[in-house]
């Protein structure tokens, strides 16, 4: 099913499995294929998992042999599977042996139900102070093909009755920063052809990147989209978001308050709660003002330890009083379980293990600086 070893021919045409129903259409028609057979392809490809195009079934050899040397089907390669319960992280390498880390994790109230957490990146280039990915440094923005096959390498790892209900795009890398590939690999998870995923069964997390929240809001309103906040005044999210100095606060909330009233019906804030930094009542109450006339659910996640970073996690008395706070400003909160933490699997610790090997080859200021 998923190789495990890099495909070395990977370079070699276009990979198949990043292809949505148009592209792979004008793909098959221009080699002399039909529409019809386009979906067959597209359809035995994703149903089969196979990473050899002779082996796509339900696909005419005739239409395989003109494909073949043109195409590719390239998953990564799975090199580690760590668990922690019923929290599985996958460790990735594309074909050209940069890591890339997928979590799933199934649903507190129906364990059958499992979420797919997908990178975009390997590494990132955003900079979050707090976060593992940013610490190991931006290798590159991954393909369409990477993304869908972290999917492909987490349907493989799926325990009998197990399906997947959601896909996020929160692990490495801030996805608005590589919207194309994003964008092919969505339509590849909504496909009929593909797996079939609703687009509110979808959600995209950004730091801030206001151009790729207006674009993701003309070309997918019914996907959700995920605000990573971490702050209700700019001298603070400057520091702990580096984009903010781009796209402030005030900017973000406008674009919110204008969101397509078809997209996301509550949007989902994500704040990070870091001890001593972000985590007084003030920064609660305020929490609740800024968010007051959106609907809207706070997602709000004590900081994972990193142990490389200089963050805590504040007393759970600390992180009850700091919600509390938030609802009786008018915001509405969710306190989220993190689950994972003990193989830095949980929200802003994937790639911590590059970090405290040694094996960050590229340095914040390098990643900002060709940002």
């Amino acid at each position: 099913m998923i190789p495990t070893k890099p495909d070395e021919c990977a370079e070699k045409g276009t990979d198949l499995l990043g292809l949505g129903p148009t592209e792979t259409v004008s793909l098959v028609t221009a080699h002399g294929g039909t529409a019809t057979q386009a979906r067959k392809l597209m359809r035995g490809l994703h149903q089969a998992r196979v990473s050899l195009l002779a082996q796509v079934p339900n696909v005419s050899r005739r239409l395989l042999d003109r494909l073949s040397g043109i195409v590719t089907i390239t998953p990564p390669a799975v090199q580690k599977v760590t668990n922690s319960g019923t929290t599985r992280k996958l460790l990735l390498l594309t074909p050209d042996g940069h890591p890339v880390e997928t979590v799933l994790f199934p649903a507190h109230m129906d364990p059958e139900r499992v979420t797919v957490c997908v990178s975009s990146q390997s590494g990132c280039q955003m900079g979050c102070c707090f976060c593992a990915s940013s610490g190991m440094g931006f290798r590159r923005d991954l393909t369409a093909g990477e993304i869908v096959g972290q999917l492909w390498a987490a349907l493989d790892r799926l325990e009998t009755g197990e399906r997947i209900n959601n896909v996020v795009f929160m692990g490495m890398g801030e996805p608005l920063a590589n919207f194309d590939a994003v964008a092919a690999a969505i339509r590849v998870f909504h496909a009929e052809e593909g797996f079939r995923l609703a687009y509110d069964k979808i959600t995209v997390s950004t730091c801030g990147l206001i151009p790729g929240m207006t674009r993701l809001a003309g070309e997918f309103p019914r996907v959700n989209l995920a605000l990573s906040l971490h702050a209700t005044r700019d001298e603070i999210r400057n520091r702990l978001v580096p984009a903010n100095r781009r796209y402030p606060i005030a900017q973000l909330m406008e674009l919110i308050r204008s969101y397509p009233p078809r997209g996301c019906r509550v949007f989902c804030i994500e704040y990070c709660l870091i001890a001593g930094v972000n985590d007084s009542r003030d920064e609660a109450c305020e929490l609740g003002r800024l968010l007051s006339g959106i609907p809207h659910k706070v997602h709000l996640i004590p900081c994972n330890p990193v142990p490389t970073l200089p963050y805590a996690r504040p007393d759970d008395a600390v992180v009850r009083e700091f919600a509390s706070a938030a609802v009786s400003a008018g915001g509405s909160v969710l306190i989220r379980d993190s689950r994972g933490q003990d193989i830095m699997a949980a929200c802003g610790q994937l790639g911590a293990s590059y970090v405290a090997s040694g094996k960050a080859s590229t340095s914040r200021h390098e990643a900002d600086s060709r940002h």
